[in-house]
């Protein structure tokens, strides 16, 4: 068993605008485990590609951390800035402009961050827990590089073992000993793709654990459900197929569309939020 005298590591990377995904899945994870747990949000300033991509305000980190500390007092929120790493890496590459943010790159720099632990975990912004999300830490990491639940559409379309990214357990030790995200840097570098970061993540790895679908459940939420992504995917709407993205903080859409209340309660803390601090929440 892991020794919870540390805190387990959760890593998001976004901007301020998106700061409403950012809070309701952070205090999700908080509300959902009794270990101490530390969030830490990779960001930066792009706002010369586009205006809106400004980084998470240290406020923004203030309201979060007083949120999660009402479950347990040594939580704690952090904002690492990576607008260094980002200018000398992804800048002008093939893939610095693709149908994704520049902040989905950011997790590649995790080897870069000044005292990242050994062992930690990365969540989309588009991630709600259901579950304590110590049953995905727990999970031993000493051979693989990491683990993650195997992606819905590219295990059909792409290859049977290709991955989702949005839920990474991470050893960081392994991945810093074998180089592993510079390989990836270089293959984004190199290769044009529609998921640059993810393919890189599959195509650069020498071993990765394939995870259970609880951890990274991306259609319906099922009984044993850890992790619900609320990614992009494919429904039956009458009269005919429809590819929809959905994402948690579009509370109306996750009711009427998807049918899904089970995060009700935190969508209500953020409004209460929201009402206060309507420029935080955007």
């Amino acid at each position: 068993m892991i020794d919870y005298k540390k805190t387990i590591p959760i890593y998001y990377a976004g901007n301020s605008v998106i700061f409403a995904g950012i809070f309701m899945s952070a205090y999700s994870v908080a509300k959902t485990t009794m270990h101490p747990i530390s969030i830490n949000i990779l960001t930066m300033d792009v706002t010369e590609k586009d205006p809106k991509f400004t980084p998470v305000t240290s406020q923004q980190r203030e309201i979060l951390e007083r949120h999660i500390k009402q479950f347990n007092p040594q939580n704690m929120v952090r904002i690492i800035d990576m607008k260094d790493l980002y200018e000398k890496h992804i800048k002008n590459t093939k893939n610095d402009n693709t149908i994704y943010t520049p902040y989905s790159m950011l997790r590649l720099f995790m080897d870069k961050v000044e005292d990242i632990e050994d062992k930690c975990i990365y969540l989309d912004i588009d991630t709600m827990v259901i579950k304590d999300i110590s049953e995905l830490y727990d999970i031993d990491m000493s051979k693989y590089e990491y683990g993650a639940a195997l992606d819905y559409m590219g295990k059909t379309w792409i290859n049977r073992d290709y991955c989702n990214s949005g839920v990474l357990l991470l050893n960081m030790k392994l991945i810093k000993e074998r180089d592993l995200f510079s390989k990836c840097f270089e293959h984004i570098r190199t290769h044009r793709s529609l998921l640059p970061d993810q393919t890189a993540l599959y195509r650069c790895v020498q071993d990765k654990l394939i995870l259970p679908d609880k951890f990274n459940e991306q259609r319906n939420i099922k009984g044993d459900t850890v992790v619900k992504h609320f990614c992009k995917g494919v429904k039956w709407w009458k009269p005919i197929f429809n590819v929809y993205n959905i994402k948690q903080w579009q509370i109306e859409e996750v009711h009427k569309k998807l049918k899904i209340y089970d995060f009700d309660e935190i969508y209500d803390v953020m409004n209460r939020e929201r009402q206060k601090n309507p420029q935080l929440f955007k």
